[in-house]
Formats: structure tokens, C-alpha cells, sequence
């Protein structure tokens, strides 16, 4: 038994790679009127020189989500998403969530 759990702790660190998804909601509204249906979403986390520190998958790929009465609800780093990197808030204490909207 020692030696599964010694084994277990020897491989743990290697297993946490990537952070738990975080929930963001939004509001999107074009010329004061709420949006309704499915809209494509970009979703880029940068520190305040702009270098980007993750982003939901390669440059130029977006991600659909629907929305409902003009809010949405995402899961950064799940729903199909690139995943957090493990340490990302703890190396960089000051990041901005860049959101773009598309209609799809």
C-alpha cells in the first residue's frame, strides 16, 4: 500500500496541467436590441502589454454559443476550448479577457 501511495504523489504534479473552466457571462445587444440565436465567440486572455496568454484555440477559430435574450454563458478553458494552463492566474496576476462577437 506505501508503495501506491508513494506512487501517487510522484505522478500527481505530472497530472495537474491544466486549470478547472471558468464561468464568464456576457450581454450582447446590436443597436440596443438584444441578440437572439446562435453567434460565434473569440475569447483571448492577455496581460497589459498584449501578449497573449491563452486563447479558445488557434488564431483565427471561433466557438459557437447560443444566446438567449441577449446573454451567454461559456466555460473558458471547456467546451471544446484550448484548456487553462495550470498556472496561468498565479504567473500572471493581471490579465484582461478579450471577447469578440460574430453573428453567425
Amino acid at each position: 500500500m506505501k508503495v501506491i501511495s508513494a506512487l501517487c504523489l510522484f505522478l500527481f504534479p505530472f497530472t495537474v496541467t491544466s486549470a478547472a473552466p471558468v464561468p464568464y457571462s456576457g450581454k450582447v445587444a446590436i443597436n440596443g436590441v438584444n441578440f437572439q440565436g446562435d453567434a460565434q465567440f473569440t475569447f483571448v486572455l492577455r496581460d497589459p502589454n498584449g501578449t497573449v496568454h491563452w486563447r479558445n484555440a488557434d488564431a483565427n477559430a471561433s466557438i459557437g454559443v447560443p444566446v438567449d435574450r441577449g446573454h451567454y454563458v461559456v466555460l473558458l478553458g471547456g467546451q471544446g476550448m484550448n484548456p487553462l494552463p495550470g498556472n496561468l492566474f498565479l504567473d500572471h496576476p493581471e490579465l484582461y479577457l478579450v471577447v469578440r462577437f460574430y453573428q453567425a
